[in-house]
């Protein structure tokens, strides 16, 4: 698997806008003639999904590995302390959202299946993983993960070994190295795999960003063309008041 891999939750058309999806499907093609094998996308990313699908088969021959995510039946992020993984993630729900992410890509399976949100308190209760056991088995997911909420440094290597990820999802980013202390050591003791997220936080560290010295305001989104309703402020216009492209 390539050590950097396409993050797609930009080209999803939901939170973040600007890119169409031809653009996207190029970008995604491009990052394959690179050598990136590795995409990660989620079902609460828009339209996301059914992209990288489109993209991934017209790449049939490449091996690309794709990870997508289940949300919370709540739709709360993060978790909220105290809450029963019942309410999160029961069974019924995971299989629903992997089926619909299946159908919406046109893929026959995912390489990771990833919960969106996570509690430590989770480990042992509720069915979810009797239902990730079944879906692996099912051959409609190779491997599960989530993400480490673990803050305590001498609690990472229990929490590696008691939970049963093959892999885990992992705030790294230019900012935050705090995870290369404790959790990556616990992570490759205990052969789980690593995904960093957000390592560029948002592709603002990148040179294709620079410094505003001039606030720019916040815009609500025009209203959803579904639904009516009027969306809040997009991701990019909020780090449009600090950041924005270079000029060429």
């Amino acid at each position: 698997m390539s050590e950097i891999g396409y993050g797609a939750w930009g080209i999803g058309e939901s939170a973040w806008v600007g890119a169409t999806e031809d653009e996207s499907v190029r970008a995604l093609h491009r990052a394959i003639d690179l050598g990136v094998n590795f995409v990660d996308t989620a079902r609460g990313y828009g339209e996301s999904e059914r992209i990288v699908g489109r993209a991934v088969r017209e790449r049939s021959g490449d091996e690309v590995r794709v990870a997508t995510k289940v949300p919370p039946k709540n739709r709360v992020w993060p978790a909220p302390e105290g809450l029963d993984p019942a309410e999160a993630f029961p069974g019924e729900h995971i299989r629903s959202s992997l089926e619909t992410s299946l159908r919406t890509s046109g893929l026959d399976h995912f390489d990771v299946l990833q919960f969106h949100v996570w509690s430590d308190d989770w480990l042992g209760r509720g069915d979810w993983l009797e239902t990730i056991a079944e879906l692996k088995q099912e051959g409609k997911s190779a491997c599960s993960a989530s993400p480490s909420t673990t803050t305590s440094p001498t609690a990472h290597s229990p929490w590696c070994a008691a939970a049963p990820w093959t892999v885990c999802r992992s705030l790294t980013t230019f900012f935050d190295q705090a995870p290369a202390d404790a959790l990556l050591p616990a992570c490759a003791e205990h052969g789980v795999g690593v995904i960093v997220r957000v390592a560029l936080r948002e592709r603002t560290r990148t040179p294709a960003c620079r410094r505003r010295a001039r606030h720019r305001p916040h815009r609500a989104r025009p209203p959803d063309a579904r639904s009516g309703r009027r969306q809040r402020p997009t991701w990019r216009a909020w780090r449009s008041g600090f950041l924005a492209p270079q000029s060429p």
